[in-house]
């Protein structure tokens, strides 16, 4: 593609045919996230009558999170051959941590790119880069390339629809009910270990357990089930959010999770599973919303998860928490970004 640098960005390919493609990634050992998150944009411009495919590099557990979306399983990273004539003119959008430059560049050159970049954050050129990591418009991209443009920030968490319009979160006088969620696949085996440790620890507080109906420690969880806990398997967005609403406290990864917990008001406690986590866990932890707990392998994880769960007896604790998240998530962030990558195109 060649660059006119006295044009804006995406001024070089006209979207004219109501076309959104999703180029991204997900598998039962890399998680999920992914996913959401473009699940979320994807409910933005379906709101608009766009078509809107998710292209997925990945294995057959997508089903679970995508069971009525229109999706392909393609190994595009691998190439794009296959697909490269269906992108021609279409509003692409990225969000895959494995991408190679040469790839991003070639996609570049068939249609205008948004890219969703909150871990690597490469040095974008004629992009648009969407970053809704707490604080990144303070903490990250300060030398922005001139020939991109950035949304950064909260004002840009994309939530799936059940989330864009969450009620404001009911404090309760004490703790009735702990929602645990590591993601579909709790690729670090934790769910039942934190279970059994909540039940020896607060017998007659009821658990909420969330888990993909695929993951290898559904067993572990089912043979720990007692009256006080209730297991949810494959939640879609619809019961993700109840459960949240529901519950007076969370103890959950970090990644997409803590933006609905955030939108939802719930208190969390955050555990950290891999290292793409980080900023996001920081993030919260600096604004106040989250207690983090330390890495999923921290010798002293059950003890953290613990403390923090004795300092979020108190309402007020509680109340400062959720009113945090809900200030700073708004739910209206997928349609903020569907409304601005559009108003981008029409400029052509």
């Amino acid at each position: 593609m060649l660059i006119n640098k006295n044009k804006s960005l995406r001024n070089e390919v006209p979207l004219n045919n109501r076309r959104v493609i999703f180029l991204t990634e997900g598998s039962r050992t890399m998680g999920f996230g992914h996913l959401t998150r473009c699940l979320a944009l994807s409910q933005a411009f379906l709101e608009r009558d766009y078509d809107s495919t998710l292209i997925v590099h990945g294995d057959d557990s997508i089903h679970s999170v995508l069971p009525y979306v229109d999706y392909e399983k393609v190994q595009w990273l691998n190439g794009i051959e296959s697909i490269e004539p269906r992108l021609q003119n279409a509003i692409l959008i990225v969000d895959t941590f494995s991408i190679t430059d040469d790839l991003l560049n070639k996609l570049s050159g068939i249609s205008t790119v948004t890219i969703l970049d909150d871990f690597i954050r490469r040095d974008h050129y004629n992009r648009l880069v969407v970053d809704w990591t707490i604080n990144a418009e303070k903490k990250f991209y300060i030398h922005k390339n001139p020939y991109s443009q950035y949304l950064l920030g909260h004002k840009y968490i994309a939530l799936r629809q059940p989330f864009w319009d969450s009620p404001k979160f009911i404090i309760k006088p004490v703790i009735e009910n702990i929602l645990i969620s590591f993601g579909s696949g709790d690729i670090r085996h934790l769910s039942h270990r934190i279970l059994g440790m909540l039940q020896n620890n607060y017998p007659s507080v009821m658990k909420t357990v969330v888990i993909g109906g695929a993951s290898l420690v559904r067993g572990a969880i089912e043979a720990l089930a007692d009256p006080m806990t209730t297991i949810i398997f494959d939640a879609n967005a619809e019961e993700m959010h109840s459960c949240m609403i529901n519950a007076d406290i969370a103890i959950a990864s970090g990644g997409q999770t803590l933006y609905e917990l955030a939108c939802a008001g719930v208190p969390t406690i955050s555990v950290m599973l891999v290292d793409n986590q980080v900023d996001d866990i920081n993030g919260w932890q600096e604004v106040g919303f989250t207690r983090h707990a330390g890495l999923w392998d921290d010798a002293n994880l059950n003890h953290n998860i613990l403390s923090a769960f004795h300092d979020l007896k108190t309402i007020e604790s509680r109340k400062s928490k959720s009113i945090i998240g809900q200030t700073l998530v708004d739910g209206q962030g997928a349609r903020r970004i569907a409304e601005l990558i559009l108003q981008q195109g029409n400029d052509c």
